[in-house]
């Protein structure tokens, strides 16, 4: 039967004794602050000014409550004094504040447990508690008195879930703490990050991911955004991994564990993450990588040994033969732990259709981690018959070619970019009235690299390759550390470069107008040359005549159209 709400507002602990009971004038020498960590805390909030207002009154008016105290055994060692604060820390440390040097006391004897419920009680009366308060107020219970959650929420009137989202506020990262201390992290997102184990809070919090734009100053996003996101960048499904969950051997530590028996997982305490009905999510990013780039070498050197006849070759070195695949056009470089990139585009097979099927390992998409077969012949009436050479119609060549065209234009583009910005940045004179401020310009360029997209942050290592900057700009620590450890010089280049090459990644299409009026205006080179030079330096063989004669031309100021390689004018 459900109690009655008084039933369950009352706590089995006594209270404090009225007036005149047990009250006694105690010198303040002889009593000591209480140890208890929640107690702690409350403490350091207290203000100046809050003591020095009460410390006015009880000058005025005298202490009118008596605090309560507990004596302190004598084989108590860790505190000096004769009595141990309970409650009413803030009137002893006005008092003192006020002059007197003995005050008022109710004196109980009191166990640890009953000290820590009636320290709840007050705080809670007085609504002076913070979540974290009760966070190591039920941690010191379940630690130091056995307390079980279950007796923690009988005893405090709470659902046993809320019991364990408060206790699990004691496993945030110092950063995150800080957050919720300052009122930055709204609780529900502080109870729903403090969930998941240090490495992954650490990349939530270093990618502020609980705040619009990734800045604390726009205030937080919705808890529905906070976890999608989460969602996107952090949760992995057990499900759907690559990998055999129940398989030990692929832990990165030498006894092994099964997912089925990690804490880091949301199936591990389901009252946590109850939103994530039905599905069973590993929260360990970096360890689900590590398993699923264990699973795909291991598969690698078991397609290997199925293929390879006797030899005295070491099946790693075998492995390396046995192609690596996909369906997809692009695969993300980080999640592939292997040096060869794959083959995309591929049509992933189940069985061998044809002569030409070869056994291989899907690294990415649904079949990441499976050997499947691909076929090899771009011929094969099965699989290619509309691809085949001998068939191609003319205008699937001309594609070709224009495909072929396309993509050295691009590499040429590239490569012009680099050199434009590259030429621009070393023209860039110190401004002497700027420099003056080093922090002002450290935090200018800090906060243009965090605004930066993810193409822009790319161009920027290439062009800036010798400067030692960090390859994971989310890390803010190193970035900042990076930025503060240039010269004013390449600092001041660096920022023109992230203020300029914004416009490149923005607008496209005015990417060659905008290159020359930099190449211009600022590198003072010949934009056209320069476009010529490059595709001199990076044309193929057979076409190095013809790109050497389109470079001479134009050195020697005639008109010059650029020319093409694989796609020649009718």
């Amino acid at each position: 039967m459900a109690k009655s709400k008084q039933a369950n507002n009352e706590l089995t602990t006594k209270p404090p004794p009225n007036e005149g009971e047990s009250v006694r004038e105690i010198a303040l020498e002889r009593i000591a602050p209480s140890r208890f960590e929640p107690q702690a805390r409350r403490r350091a909030r207290f203000t100046d000014e809050d003591l020095k207002s009460l410390a006015d009154s009880i000058r005025t008016r005298g202490l009118r409550q008596p605090i309560l105290v507990r004596p302190v055994l004598s084989s108590d060692e860790t505190i000096s004094a004769d009595f141990e604060i309970v409650f009413g820390e803030r009137r002893f440390l006005a008092a003192k504040k006020a002059g007197l040097t003995r005050i008022r006391c109710f004196v109980e004897k009191l166990t640890d447990a009953e000290v820590i419920e009636l320290q709840y009680e007050e705080n809670h009366q007085r609504k002076e508690n913070s979540p974290l308060d009760d966070a190591f107020l039920f941690n010191f219970l379940v630690q130091n008195e056995n307390y079980a959650p279950e007796r923690l929420a009988d005893r405090f009137n709470k659902s046993l879930r809320e019991v364990k989202q408060i206790l699990s506020l004691t496993n945030l990262i110092p950063e995150a703490v800080e957050e919720l201390e300052d009122g930055k992290l709204p609780l529900r997102h502080a109870v729903y990050l403090s969930s998941f184990p240090a490495a992954a809070q650490k990349e939530i919090v270093g990618d502020a991911l609980a705040y619009n734009w990734g800045d604390i100053d726009d205030g937080p996003v919705s808890f529905k955004q906070f976890r999608e996101e989460i969602d996107e960048h952090i949760l992995r499904e057990l499900k759907n991994a690559p990998f055999d969950p129940e398989n030990p051997a692929l832990h990165q530590s030498s006894q092994g564990l099964k997912c089925a028996d990690c804490r880091d997982r949301s199936g591990f305490e389901p009252l946590l993450f109850s939103d994530l009905k039905g599905s069973d999510h590993c929260l360990n990013r970096a360890c689900f990588e590590f398993k699923t780039n264990v699973h795909l070498r291991l598969q690698r050197e078991a397609i290997a040994a199925r293929q390879t006849v006797a030899t005295d070759k070491p099946v790693e070195e075998l492995a390396k033969k046995v192609p690596l695949v996909t369906e997809r056009a692009y695969v993300q470089p980080e999640n592939n732990p292997f040096r060869e990139k794959p083959l995309t585009n591929q049509k992933l097979l189940d069985e061998p259709e044809c002569e030409s099927s070869v056994l291989s390992l899907a690294v990415d998409g649904a079949k990441k981690g499976r050997q499947v077969y691909i076929c090899t012949n771009g011929d094969c009436p099965v699989h290619h018959p509309e691809k085949s050479v001998r068939e191609a119609t003319e205008a699937d060549a001309r594609q070709a070619l224009e495909a072929r065209e396309r993509e050295f234009d691009e590499t040429v583009r590239r490569a012009v970019r680099e050199k434009v910005f590259a030429a621009a940045m070393a023209a860039i004179d110190d401004f002497t009235p700027v420099w003056m401020f080093d922090d002002l310009v450290q935090r200018i360029v800090f906060e243009l690299f965090i605004a930066a997209g993810v193409d822009t942050r790319r161009f920027i290592q290439k062009v800036c390759a010798d400067w030692k900057l960090p390859k994971d700009f989310m890390d803010l620590r190193l970035l900042r550390e990076a930025i503060a450890g240039l010269t004013r010089e390449r600092q001041g280049r660096l920022m023109f470069l992230l203020v300029s090459v914004k416009d490149v990644f923005i607008n496209p299409g005015a990417e060659a107008d905008y290159l020359k009026k930099l190449a211009r205006d600022y590198a003072e080179i010949d934009y056209a040359l320069l476009d010529a030079r490059t595709r001199l330096e990076l044309a193929p063989a057979e076409f190095r005549e013809i790109a050497e004669k389109h470079f001479e031309a134009l050195a020697d100021g005639q008109d010059s159209p650029v020319p093409r390689f694989w796609l020649k004018e009718d």
